[in-house]
């Protein structure tokens, strides 16, 4: 599917080096084993995630380049790569990652030389690899990974399930074949799609598409005409009894406007939606809380 610019997002947005939305004690609870998903591709830690829950298939859409080939070098590694190789090979010489390399005991200096072979390492196993520019990176950036660094990015490492420990990561090494990429905007994609999923996943994409409206057309009105295209394609494409869900980058105890008019939206469908609180912590008593939403259609088991 051909990509094109919406909004916000187009074929040349950087990703973040490692999400920065923490779904997943909030996943953990609903059963993906043999499950069909769908969701946004983002850093590439969600589809790897999905995978290692069992999922029978993940689908990783996203309209960025940079960030499919994210996934795909992340996908790589995963298969290829020991677990403190992985994680030196991510993250090694990025000072706000040093503290969570030692816990692990992983020595936080970068090496170009030894990056470099662990990379020659994955083109031999994934020649497709070539076509990325990662390499290229090392002159003007030291780490090739560092430019993708934003304020928010690694504080919250732990939260991330594969990364904490070498079990997890080991478990997802066998998993990663499930995992299918494909660059397009999701809301073409889901639009168009004659296929079915039990869970799709959508990320913050609804508060960026409500931001966006607002941007466009002030109109209340507007607003709900954007959020009320993009759920309706959504849950066309749910397998009956399968589930919507998405990102709160605020406290779902305190609803924001957007939460409001996708439940409107929503419940209008004859979908039922919840919200599940998460607080995290993370390094010098940062904490925050964010939330998932859940759509089911009622009276779905």
């Amino acid at each position: 599917m051909a990509t094109r610019q919406r909004g916000t997002f187009s074929a040349r947005t950087a990703p973040y080096l490692f999400c920065t939305e923490y779904p997943f004690t909030v996943l953990d609870a609903i059963s993906l084993r043999a499950r069909d998903v769908l969701t946004i591709g983002g850093s590439g830690d969600l589809p790897l995630y999905y995978a290692g829950r069992d999922a029978k298939s993940v689908l990783a859409v996203d309209i960025s380049t940079a960030a499919l080939a994210l996934c795909q070098i992340k996908n790589a590694a995963v298969r290829i790569l020991p677990y403190e190789d992985f994680l030196w090979f991510f993250l090694a010489g990025i000072e706000r990652a040093a503290a969570f390399l030692a816990r692990r005991g992983i020595a936080a200096t970068f090496k170009p030389q030894r990056w470099l072979e662990l990379y020659q390492q994955l083109l031999a196993a994934a020649p497709q690899l070539r076509a990325h520019c990662w390499p290229g990176l090392l002159a003007r950036h030291g780490h090739p990974f560092a430019s993708l660094l934003r304020p928010t990015d690694l504080w919250f490492l732990e939260e991330i399930p594969y990364l904490k420990e070498p079990a997890a990561f080991s478990q997802m090494r066998s998993r990663t074949a499930v995992v299918r990429l494909l660059q397009a905007d999701i809301a073409s994609f889901l639009a168009c799609s004659p296929g079915q999923w039990d869970f799709i996943y959508l990320s913050n994409v609804p508060e960026y598409f409500y931001t966006e409206a607002i941007l466009a057309e002030p109109r209340e009105q507007a607003r709900h005409v954007q959020l009320h295209l993009l759920f309706t394609s959504a849950v066309k494409c749910l397998k009956p009894g399968g589930m919507l869900g998405w990102y709160l980058f605020h406290n779902p105890d305190k609803p924001d406007d957007c939460f409001r008019c996708a439940t409107e939206v929503l419940q209008g469908q004859g979908y039922c939606l919840a919200a599940k609180k998460i607080t995290y912590h993370g390094p010098a008593g940062l904490s925050l809380t964010n939330g998932v939403a859940l759509a089911q259609r009622a009276g779905a088991p």
